[in-house]
């Protein structure tokens, strides 16, 4: 079981079955000490679980066990795509570069890299004016975590946006399913399919995204808090096919340590 709320629950059953183990034809040896690894599938970090191992085989004074210590492990995660902006010179036009490319292969909507902020190291992405930046993926199946460090300076103007698409081609088959406003002189950030949030200025924010793939879902985060669970995409493709970052003639906003990663 798991639960994000309280040591106390309320729990979410997470899997269930006999373990083999205990259930052997032949029974162990007195005093007999085994370690016995047990896998199941979790798509969800809870902070708290409870795991509960409720009968034994033929039950009785001369058959039973004591159960010393469980270790819960989870499988680590694997990185599938990262871009820290490191490997280009300071001022240098993304377009037609290492995968990145301005909106429909479009010369004009590329973006710089800048020196003037970083989250790591010394360099990020600046999402400026007619910026309209794309990176193309080929992800299908399985839970991702899709995460992006911004930064956006006070006294900022215009609306930008954040978005990811489940298909991208340049010119055809473009398929929203994250689209994020940033509405910079307000300081509101809408979302799509609901939820919204306030934009917090002057600092490096994370953007995240824990996206199912297999199940069409969702969850979105903003600086750490969740925002809103929705549908991935409405046409079920169960793939993730770009992220763009769209200027849209607003003021610099900068990107940093942009990430995908198994869940």
């Amino acid at each position: 079981y798991g639960s994000n709320e309280s040591i106390d629950g309320p729990f979410e059953l997470i899997a269930a079955g006999d373990i083999v183990d205990f259930a052997a034809e032949e029974a162990w040896p007195r005093f007999t000490q085994n370690a016995t690894p047990i896998e199941f599938v979790n798509t969800v970090a809870y902070a708290y679980y409870r795991v509960l191992f409720t009968a034994i085989r033929d039950a009785a004074s001369a058959n039973s066990m004591q159960i010393a210590e469980v270790e819960l492990i989870g499988r680590p995660a694997v990185d599938l795509f990262v871009e820290d902006f490191e490997s280009y010179e300071a001022g240098t036009d993304l377009h037609g570069v290492n995968g990145w490319k301005g909106w429909d292969n479009t010369d004009g909507a590329g973006a710089p890299v800048s020196d003037a902020l970083a989250f790591s190291g010394a360099n990020a992405v600046e999402v400026v004016g007619s910026a309209d930046l794309v990176h193309e993926f080929d992800l299908a199946g399985g839970v991702i975590e899709f995460s992006a460090m911004q930064y956006i300076p006070s006294g900022t103007s215009g609306t930008t946006y954040f978005i990811l698409l489940n298909s991208y081609d340049d010119g055809a088959n473009q398929d929203w399913s994250i689209q994020t406003t940033f509405d910079l002189a307000g300081g509101t950030i809408g979302y799509m399919n609901g939820g919204e949030a306030t934009i917090v200025y002057d600092e490096w924010v994370e953007l995240k995204y824990v996206i199912d793939l297999d199940n069409n879902t969702v969850d979105k985060y903003y600086n750490g808090e969740f925002i809103v669970s929705a549908v991935w995409d409405d046409t079920e493709n169960g793939t993730l096919g770009a992220i763009d970052l769209f200027g849209n003639g607003a003021s610099s906003v900068y990107y940093d340590d942009i990430t995908i990663s198994t869940r």
